[in-house]
């Protein structure tokens, strides 16, 4: 069983990070990224705990998509412009 620690830090990160991802401003976009990053060593932590290793694998290719949207809003982030979409 995993500590409760690990379920309140990957909920409490992670539901925001969720929220701010959609935003059209880039900084918010930027800001939702971090903290889906964030919150992944809980949801490594408390998988490797469980023993739940498709969950940890999981885990760690979200570690990848949030490091891209990191990587993919960091440029005028702070500038107010809308996040690039894709086909324009």
């Amino acid at each position: 069983m995993t500590p409760d620690f690990t379920q309140w830090g990957a909920a409490l990160l992670g539901l925001p990070a969720l929220v701010l991802v959609q935003s059209h401003h880039q900084g918010r976009a930027l800001l939702g990224n971090l903290l889906g990053l964030a919150s992944q060593p809980f949801w490594i932590y408390g998988t490797w705990q469980s023993g739940q290793w498709g969950w940890l694998v999981l885990s760690l290719a979200y570690v990848a998509v949030w490091g891209r949207g990191v990587w993919r809003n960091r440029g005028a982030a702070w500038a107010g412009r809308p996040t690039r979409r894709c086909g324009r």
